[in-house]
């Protein structure tokens, strides 16, 4: 959730800078919480849901019309309301990045000390004075 709601701000941030049309207020959690609707709709995407109580879909379905419309409202809509229409796709984007994997800190962090502790070799020429076997 938390990880979701940074990526959220990240991408607002990311795009009010350059786009004038995407600034808006950013006060909420719904990017965050449409990263965990992508998250559902990854590990459990056969699971039935019911919109307002009455409709029943599936997590995968709900997923897709979610962002869909979220996107389509990114690149038509912004500006024209108060809706942080970034932070929507931006919470769905590192929510599905987080569950694929797409950055694993402990690997990364692991061939780091690697690198730092390695030992280092100097591979020697014959023709170099140093060789030791002379």
């Amino acid at each position: 959730y938390f990880i979701c709601g940074i990526g959220a701000a990240l991408m607002t941030i990311l795009l009010a800078v350059p786009f004038v049309a995407f600034r808006a207020p950013t006060i909420g959690a719904s990017g965050a919480v449409l990263g965990l609707l992508m998250a559902f709709g990854y590990l459990w995407p056969s699971r039935t849901l019911l919109i307002w109580g009455i409709f029943p879909m599936r997590a995968w379905t709900m997923v897709l019309v979610f962002g869909g419309l979220n996107l389509y409202s990114l690149i038509f809509a912004s500006g024209r309301g108060n809706i942080a229409y970034a932070a929507h796709v931006g919470g769905m984007v590192v929510g599905y990045l987080y569950l694929k994997r797409a950055w694993r800190l402990r690997p990364f962090l692991a061939h780091l000390r690697w690198r730092i502790r390695r030992r280092r070799f100097r591979v020697m020429d014959r023709r170099d004075d140093d060789f030791p076997f002379h």
